[in-house]
C-alpha cells in the first residue's frame, strides 16, 4: 500500500498572513475619512458643551452644591437629568470621553504628519522627471496647444517665470521638459500640522497640567487666596479699583480692574482685563465679569464691636446663606457649611416680600459612606 503525497500548500506563517494590530491602527489613523469623523465628533461635543448648561467649576468638588445645581436644572431636563449627569453632558469639557477624543485627534494628526514626511521629502528632492505617455492624456491638469517657437520658446518662457527647467528626453517627434519652482513649499504642510499640534497639545496640557480658580473680588475687601490650602506659596489677589468706562451716550466701552497680587512679602500691582491679563508670579489673572449690584456693608454695635462686614449681592432675592450643622447619634459631624442658594420661590406676591430662597442639603448617612441623603431646604 502506498499513500499519495500531500499536495496541500504549507500554511503561511502568522507573521505574514495574521492580523497586525499596529499596521491596522496606523492605517486607521492615517485615513482621511476617520480624521473627518474625529473632527466632526469633537465639533459636535463642543456644540453640546455650548447649548447644554455646564456645571460651574467651583461646584464640581462640592457634592452638596453639585446636587443642588442638578435639582435646579431637573425642571428643564426631567427624567433625563440623571442620565445626562452620568455621561457627563453637564461637564463635557472635563469628561473622560471628550479628553479621549482630543487625545485621539492629537495622535491622528501626529501619525498623519509622520506618514507624509518621506513621500513629501522624496517629491521635493527626487521628483519623478519622466512619466508614461498616458499621463499626458489622463492627468487632471493638462493643456494641449501649438506654439510657433517650439520647445525652446516654452523653455525660455518658463525660465523667465523662475522655473528650473530640465530637458529629460528629446526625439525627432517630441521634446520632454521637466519644470519646477518653489519645490520646498511642499514642506509648508508640516508647518500647518505643527501649528495644529501645538494648539491641540496646549489644550490638553491646560486641562491636565493647568490651574484655574474663580475669585469674586470687591473693592475694600481683603485679598482672596488662590489656593485652597495655606502655605508659603499662597497667593492673594485684592481688588483695588474696578472701572467701567462709558462714552458720552452712556454706552459701556471699557471694563478693567486694578488689582494687587501678593505672595509672601512681594506685591505686584497691575491692571487686568478680559483679553489682557495681569502677570504675577507665573500666573495670569483675567477679568471674567463686572458686577455693579454688590455693596460692602459694615455693621457695628453702639460700643464699636463689629457685628457684620461683608459684600451683599442685591441682585439676589436673599443675600444671606444659612450655615447648617448635621450630626449623627454618636455626635459625628456629617455636614457643617453654608447651604448655597440655587433657586427662589417667588410666592404669590409680585414683590419680594414673600420670596423664599431654596437650596439642597446633602450629606452621607455616616462618616465615609458613599450613600447620601438630601433634603430641600428653604429660608427667608
Amino acid at each position: 500500500m502506498s499513500s499519495l503525497p500531500d499536495t496541500r500548500p504549507a500554511p503561511q506563517q502568522l507573521g505574514r498572513a495574521g492580523f497586525d494590530p499596529l499596521r491596522a491602527a496606523w492605517s486607521l489613523l492615517t485615513n482621511v475619512k476617520f480624521a473627518l469623523v474625529l473632527v466632526g465628533s469633537v465639533a459636535f461635543a463642543g456644540f453640546l458643551g455650548v447649548v447644554i448648561p455646564q456645571l460651574p467649576g467651583p461646584m464640581r468638588s462640592n457634592p452638596a452644591a453639585r446636587g443642588a445645581w442638578l435639582e435646579l436644572h431637573r425642571q428643564d431636563f426631567g427624567v433625563f437629568t440623571d442620565l445626562m449627569d452620568r455621561v457627563r453632558l453637564f461637564e463635557v469639557f472635563y469628561s473622560p470621553w471628550f479628553n479621549g477624543l482630543w487625545a485621539l485627534i492629537i495622535l491622528s494628526v501626529t501619525v498623519s504628519t509622520v506618514s507624509r514626511f518621506r513621500p513629501t521629502a522624496r517629491s521635493v528632492h527626487r521628483p519623478p522627471r519622466t512619466v508614461p505617455e498616458r499621463y499626458f492624456e489622463k492627468a487632471h491638469h493638462r493643456a494641449d496647444y501649438s506654439h510657433p517657437g517650439g520647445a525652446g520658446a516654452v523653455e525660455a518662457a518658463l525660465r523667465e517665470r523662475r522655473y528650473s527647467v530640465e530637458r529629460t528626453a528629446e526625439s525627432p517627434e517630441a521634446t520632454y521638459l521637466f519644470a519646477e519652482r518653489f519645490a520646498w513649499a511642499a514642506y509648508g504642510t508640516f508647518l500647518s500640522h505643527l501649528a495644529l499640534l501645538i494648539f491641540l497639545v496646549g489644550g490638553l496640557l491646560t486641562r491636565f497640567a493647568g490651574f484655574d480658580e474663580v475669585l469674586a473680588l470687591a473693592e475694600e475687601t481683603p485679598g482672596a487666596p488662590i489656593f485652597s490650602t495655606p502655605g508659603p506659596g499662597q497667593i492673594f489677589v485684592r481688588m483695588v479699583d474696578a472701572h467701567r468706562g462709558k462714552d458720552a451716550r452712556g454706552n459701556i466701552v471699557d471694563f478693567h480692574s486694578d488689582i494687587e497680587v501678593t505672595r509672601g512679602g512681594q506685591t505686584v500691582r497691575c491692571t487686568a482685563t478680559v483679553n489682557d491679563p495681569c502677570h504675577a508670579f507665573g500666573y495670569k489673572v483675567h477679568q471674567a465679569a463686572f458686577f455693579d449690584d454688590i455693596a460692602r456693608i459694615r455693621v457695628t454695635a453702639p460700643d464699636g464691636q463689629l457685628l457684620f462686614s461683608d459684600n451683599v449681592d442685591f441682585d439676589s432675592k436673599t443675600a444671606g446663606l444659612p450655615v447648617m450643622r448635621v450630626t449623627d447619634g454618636a455626635g459625628h459631624v456629617l455636614f457643617n457649611q453654608a447651604v448655597p442658594q440655587f433657586g427662589t420661590d417667588a410666592g404669590s406676591d409680585r414683590g419680594p416680600a414673600d420670596d423664599v430662597a431654596l437650596g439642597r442639603l446633602a450629606f452621607p448617612v455616616e462618616p465615609g459612606s458613599e450613600t447620601v441623603v438630601s433634603y430641600v431646604v428653604a429660608w427667608r
